[in-house]
């Protein structure tokens, strides 16, 4: 942020309304005087600049597919796919977000004078309260889970590692006393959610970590996995 920007009521107000947090009606009356009034004009021209050179100085970092599943239903605990299970909805939402970052970072300045408020205790009312990131030997992200416990709500996003295998990945939880129970089979090529009866949620909302196991198609395993399990992940607790 340039350090000649004047600290008064009209450079605030254009301020505000290059980064768009104004109420409908007053933006339009903003509006309306940086057309009619050139040094307006060039004052919300100031931030707009400023904004662009803050978004320039972030340098692009790709993120994991992991972490776009858990953002999704951590978020909205609904995902939107394309024909190769990819959230591209997400990715898009992202880029375009990217103005609003920088705007934020601008805002801040705005009320770095004022006091920080005392935040209150957030009670959690539902939603997404437990997920798991199930990884390869090799750390290489498989499946991201997300639990609403309030619900029985299961989801369920695979990324791409499971592609092309004729097996069908089978999901279990380890409970607190080590033993495993089956969930049962799932998609492992597209993101899902699945309802657990309620034995089932019980457990899920017990249970430590899950694992995958490649079963052969047709064969339901009983007590333990027949197949190789080739992915693990600890349950965390939102």
């Amino acid at each position: 942020m340039t350090d000649t920007i004047d600290k008064d009521a009209d450079d605030v107000l254009a301020g505000e309304l290059a980064l768009r947090v104004l109420p409908q009606a007053e933006e339009a009356a903003a509006r309306g005087r940086e057309r009619a009034d050139p040094a307006f004009a060039r004052r919300v021209e100031r931030w707009n600049e400023d904004l662009a050179r803050l978004a320039d100085e972030v340098a692009p970092v790709r993120p994991s597919e992991a972490l776009w599943v858990r953002i999704a239903a951590c978020t909205f605990g609904v995902v939107a796919a394309n024909d190769n299970g990819k959230l591209v909805f997400w990715r898009r939402w992202a880029l375009g977000s990217t103005g609003l970052l920088a705007a934020s970072v601008a805002a801040l300045a705005l009320l770095a004078l004022q006091p920080d408020p005392t935040p209150e205790p957030v009670t959690p009312q539902g939603g997404v309260t437990r997920i798991a990131t199930l990884t390869l030997e090799d750390g290489a992200a498989a499946v991201t889970l997300a639990y609403d416990a309030g619900t029985g709500h299961l989801f369920l996003a695979p990324t791409d590692v499971m592609e092309g295998d004729p097996r069908v990945p089978h999901l279990w939880l380890r409970m607190p006393d080590g033993g495993l129970q089956l969930v049962g089979a799932f998609n492992g090529t597209e993101p899902a959610t699945h309802n657990l009866d309620a034995p089932m949620a019980d457990m899920a909302r017990q249970a430590m970590a899950v694992a995958v196991s490649m079963e052969e198609p047709g064969h339901t395993p009983l007590a333990q996995p027949d197949g190789p399990v080739v992915a693990q992940g600890e349950i965390s607790q939102l």
